[in-house]
């Protein structure tokens, strides 16, 4: 039999022991529908996302400490290269998440009086100044140096996407979602060249498959490279954002929204400026240690003791390539998406955050969540805080963030429930949505959360 048909044999179960149980056993069946339920959803998306192989994966993990429900639930295989089966407990990359994480160190950093948010990059000396100069001109004046840590925090510093647009085109602006200058654009472009040379290195030119994007190794910014050569593309994120669009903004800083990895990219390089430390040991020192996200690391981190030591972290895909098995090389995601994360981890993270137990001061949390309306359909009521976005939903108020990599860690007030997973494909967001709300419904339908009519 099947995989998916056992777990809809299994919800199937379920529900009829919930709908016909004695009082007494009531709650015990609506958990059982509940799980049957959740498995039954892992399944189905991991199914649909390889067309009903088993090679993809997909992962959820539902937390209502108010009743005291707790379930993960996990579907298909979980390395292309390997045998093992995807579990729970396996890390996956998070990608834009990681903006949470180091939207929270920047707001400890400012309980400290390290900076404060109208701190501006020149003041912060963040880049030389000219650098500074060209980082942001808007209708021929430029703004670089008074972008201030608000701004980057939430996203309303005019500049463009470093890793989806171009000069030319914003992402949202063309059917795949990248513009093709982009570094995502180009190291997206040479994804089957790459694979070529890694597969079949007799067809390559020595050294051509180490020049490509997907083999190369990114630095935040490279002060020395420009310096010597300001056109130098290749020598860090904002070295490239630098030398091809740095004097292309979109809007004077502190009027839109324009959500870009750019932003907190500028922000892990702040970081590690203040503290001198590296960002991935920041963000282990003052979150992941204090919460106990034992499984949680910034991946290409130089710290040696970076990667715990454990499960391997779970394959994506993007269309037909297993990223991670493939060993295509994400660098590039670095501040903006660089976390490796396990679905428990990221409840704890979620848990940080509504306690306010990651902060001092109870107005960091405030100022972390007042969310700021963005652009959006208008069935999509929602904004933008400092690393969160906001929602309205039919389940009420719901807070968190979600990755370009399937990754999501949304946390819903009026339950008190964190729900954390992923669905293992690049920018799949029905695919997201149904890990989030196809979770909501079978968690009411089980009745086990009643929601109240929004």
């Amino acid at each position: 039999m099947h995989i998916g048909t056992r777990a809809v044999a299994a919800l199937a179960l379920a529900l009829v022991l919930a709908n016909n149980a004695p009082a007494g056993t009531e709650p015990q069946a609506r958990e059982l529908a509940a799980r049957a339920a959740l498995d039954a959803l892992v399944t189905r998306l991991a199914d649909a996302g390889g067309g009903g192989d088993t090679d993809r994966n997909a992962l959820v993990r539902v937390d209502g400490t108010r009743d005291g429900f707790a379930h993960a639930a996990a579907a298909g295989r979980a390395r292309v290269d390997g045998v093992d089966r995807m579990t729970a407990d396996r890390p996956f990359y998070v990608a834009s998440i990681t903006k949470s994480m180091v939207a929270a160190r920047i707001l400890q950093l400012v309980e400290a009086h390290r900076l404060s948010l109208d701190t501006t990059l020149g003041q912060a000396g963040l880049l030389p100044a000219d650098a500074l100069e060209r980082l942001q001109v808007f209708e021929g004046r430029s703004y670089g140096a008074g972008i201030t840590v608000r701004q980057l925090l939430s996203h309303r510093t005019g500049l463009r996407d470093v890793l989806l647009d171009d000069r030319e085109s914003l992402s949202g602006e063309v059917e795949s979602g990248v513009a093709p200058g982009s570094i995502g654009g180009i190291w997206s472009s040479q994804i089957g060249r790459y694979l070529q040379c890694r597969h079949e290195p007799d067809i390559c030119n020595p050294g051509e498959a180490a020049a490509l994007y997907p083999a190369h190794r990114w630095k935040p910014f490279d002060a020395a490279a420009w310096q010597r050569a300001p056109g130098d593309r290749d020598a860090g994120l904002i070295n490239f954002f630098l030398a091809e669009m740095g004097d292309a903004g979109l809007s004077a800083p502190g009027t839109d929204f324009h959500y870009a990895d750019t932003n907190y990219i500028l922000l892990g390089m702040l970081i590690e400026k203040l503290t001198g430390h590296s960002l991935h040991a920041e963000l282990r020192d003052n979150l992941f240690k204090p919460l106990g996200m034992d499984h949680t690391y910034l991946s290409y981190a130089p710290d040696p003791d970076a990667r715990p030591r454990d499960l391997a972290p779970a394959d994506f895909w993007i269309g037909d390539v297993a990223v991670v098995s493939n060993q295509l090389d994400l660098s590039f995601d670095w501040a903006g998406g660089g976390v490796v994360a396990t679905a428990a981890d990221l409840d704890r993270f979620l848990r940080g955050i509504a306690s306010g137990l990651i902060f001092k001061n109870d107005a960091s949390r405030a100022a972390m969540l007042d969310c700021i309306d963005t652009p959006g359909p208008p069935d999509q009521r929602g904004g933008y805080g400092f690393g969160i976005r906001c929602l309205e939903t039919e389940y009420g108020p719901m807070w968190g963030h979600f990755g370009a990599w399937g990754a999501a860690m949304v946390y819903f007030p009026e339950y008190d429930l964190s729900l954390t997973g992923t669905v293992d494909r690049m920018s799949d967001s029905a695919a997201m949505q149904a890990l989030v709300f196809d979770s909501m419904q079978a968690l009411e339908t089980a009745g086990v959360i009643r929601r109240q009519r929004h």
